[in-house]
């Protein structure tokens, strides 16, 4: 037998004695991960909220009161909607689930339904970061964050693609199914010590933008810096992310724009 056809047997034996303790390989452009019980890949599960069409409407390539050549195609009730992103919780840019034609639409025009609990089960550090190294998720800086909207976590790691090792898990409140969080891949881009919204009436500390108007931040806070909602762990939020006080704070001293941001 010689050298190479022993190296060969070798690794088949290793394969074999891995399958038969339940660690799968999972494959990422030839990086192999050993995985704890089950593919983690599996464990984590995409977020999408579905609207019902309720009246005959349109689809508008832009916001406008009228449609006139706005026109980006026509719906009738019972049609299925995705809610890609929302302009303040009155008109909502979808994509019809079977044509994929999309555009945006008015809140009147569709059913939304109510918020689901957030999932109870929990993935361990170790299943975190075999998750990100499986996915091949790459950033800018050393710094990863992943926000689990099915479970309202926010896990963040340090290192690089295929190296990803956990650094902070933090509980969160994305938003609610009329003002979803948007969903996919954004790059953290700026950051400010506080900000209020008189639209919302409320404001918070410790924001870092991901997506235009979607941001990390704190609890919801008053003018004056007192927190008027200490929610977390639900869908609560206007499409923010929001995070303790200490958490909020952590990520913006600690996370780089230019870090990745992946929403699922």
């Amino acid at each position: 037998m010689n050298a190479h056809t022993t190296r060969f047997t070798l690794c088949f034996a290793v394969m074999i004695m891995l399958f038969a303790a339940g660690m799968p390989f999972i494959t990422k452009k030839r990086e192999h991960y050993a995985v704890p019980g089950t593919d983690v890949i599996r464990m984590m599960r995409e977020t999408k909220v579905f609207a019902a069409v309720t009246a005959p409407c349109t689809l508008q390539k832009e916001i406008a009161e009228t449609a006139g050549f706005n026109v980006a195609a026509k719906l009738i009730p019972g049609q299925t909607v995705e809610i890609i992103r929302d302009h303040q919780a009155q008109w909502y840019f979808v994509r019809e689930i079977i044509t994929g034609n999309s555009g945006w639409l008015q809140r009147d025009d569709i059913s939304i339904p109510p918020d689901t609990p957030a999932r109870q089960d929990t993935m361990n550090p170790a299943e975190l970061e075999a998750y990100a190294n499986a996915m091949g998720y790459a950033s800018k800086t050393a710094y990863l964050a992943v926000v689990d909207i099915d479970r309202q976590k926010v896990y963040v790691y340090k290192g690089s693609k295929y190296k990803w090792r956990l650094s902070r898990a933090m509980p969160c409140s994305t938003g609610k199914n009329e003002s979803p969080t948007v969903t996919g891949q954004f790059e953290l881009e700026d950051r400010g010590l506080w900000f209020y919204s008189e639209r919302l009436g409320s404001g918070g500390k410790y924001w870092v933008r991901f997506d235009g108007p979607y941001l990390f931040h704190s609890l919801p806070m008053s003018r004056d810096g007192a927190v008027l909602d200490e929610t977390l762990g639900e869908r609560n939020s206007n499409g923010c992310v929001r995070l303790s006080v200490a958490d909020a704070e952590w990520l913006y001293d600690t996370a780089p724009d230019g870090s990745c941001v992946i929403i699922i």
